[in-house]
């Protein structure tokens, strides 16, 4: 017997809020691939993703989906050790796409600023009136609040899924771009269903020494992500994120009574 959403609420969250947020997150694909079209007409010999924490870890499923359906020279680079070393392949022919909530991370807009020197073009999601949004040439904005990374997501998506799709590497977007429509209303109702469960989850194993998290490929972001941003930074709980790759060759080892093994599965 199913569940009704419709009779249940979520402690603490705003479902018309959320529900709309989400609904002008998706009316923005239109600008989004506008955009996209015209990163893609400027003809990028390669794509660099910059981040740090939080928006490094967001910006993690691009990289692996851009490496799993073409060719495109793309990586994943972290916004301070970018600072550091300044790679040799970012150059004036490089699309570099970087993300910020607040608009003044100290170390992305750092980079933001000797990148648009070198003359390479940066798409920054972030707001246009805060420091970031000022250095970089292109800015999307979404009109929503932040901690909701799907918001973030679905837009990261259209845009890299576009990008391929004008590659010709991915023939099936527009059905995928379809296919976000209305996806906040199953976001929500899936929250619904899990929220029991996810209580007696949290009440078992919130006092544990540690935890680990083990995901891979388009799932590591966001596993390293709620490990170190939602438990390590928020909750001040004890985490080890390690990749499903890795998990064999030495976390295995950690693995007994009372310590929490979470995997995350695509």
């Amino acid at each position: 017997m199913g569940i009704d959403v419709e009779n249940i609420s979520l402690p603490k969250f705003e479902k018309e809020k959320y529900l709309e947020h989400g609904k002008k997150t998706y009316e923005m694909r239109e600008e989004v691939e506008k955009i996209a079209d015209e990163v893609f007409a400027k003809g990028a010999k390669n794509i660099v993703l910059i981040g740090i924490g939080g928006t490094e870890f967001e910006l993690g499923p691009i990289e692996y989906q851009i490496k799993k359906y073409s060719n495109i020279d793309v990586e994943l680079v972290n916004a301070a050790d970018a600072n550091t070393v300044h790679p040799k392949k970012i150059t004036k022919d490089t699309l570099v796409i970087t993300a910020s909530a607040s608009g003044d991370t100290v170390e992305i807009v750092e980079a933001a600023k000797w990148i648009v020197e070198i003359g390479a073009h940066v798409v920054a999601f972030t707001k246009k009136e805060k420091p970031l949004g000022q250095i970089v040439q292109t800015v999307i904005e979404a009109e929503v609040t932040t901690g909701g990374c799907e918001f973030s997501y679905v837009l990261f998506d259209l845009l890299a899924f576009r990008i391929l799709h004008n590659k010709g590497t991915f023939p099936k977007y527009e059905q995928f771009a379809k296919g976000m429509d209305g996806i906040f209303q199953n976001l929500y109702d899936i929250r619904v269903q899990f929220d029991d469960r996810a209580e007696k989850i949290a009440k078992a194993y919130y006092n544990a020494p540690y935890s680990i998290f083990t995901g891979s490929g388009a799932a590591w972001g966001e596993t390293i992500l709620f490990a170190m941003c939602i438990l390590e930074e928020m909750q001040w709980v004890r985490t080890r994120p390690v990749t499903s790759a890795q998990f064999f060759h030495g976390t295995l080892e950690l693995v007994e009574e009372g310590v929490p093994v979470f995997v995350i599965k695509g």
